[in-house]
């Protein structure tokens, strides 16, 4: 899945049960990712980023999950759209 929010283009990847968020960051700039289960992202749990990092931890292998991206800069937060990723 290929995307741009605001100014940072990002790419996350799946394959062998993780999932690698690929960025280039910016200085000062924090990203988030949401994820859920739910399509509705009900339960769902944030991870704080400054750079390119793998998530084996975060993710099942064989489950779907729904996954946003945001870009934090002066406290204020852009998310994009919600996404569908299935773990293989």
């Amino acid at each position: 899945i290929n995307k741009i929010v605001g100014n940072i283009k990002y790419q996350l990847i799946s394959s062998n049960g993780k999932v690698l968020l690929s960025l280039k960051p910016k200085k000062g700039v924090i990203y988030k990712i949401q994820y859920s289960t739910d399509k509705n992202m009900k339960k769902s749990a944030i991870i704080n980023l400054k750079k390119a990092k793998t998530l084996s931890d975060k993710f099942k292998k064989g489950k779907t999950y729904y996954i946003k991206v945001g870009e934090v800069t002066n406290g204020k937060i852009k998310w994009d759209k919600i996404k569908k990723l299935i773990i293989k």
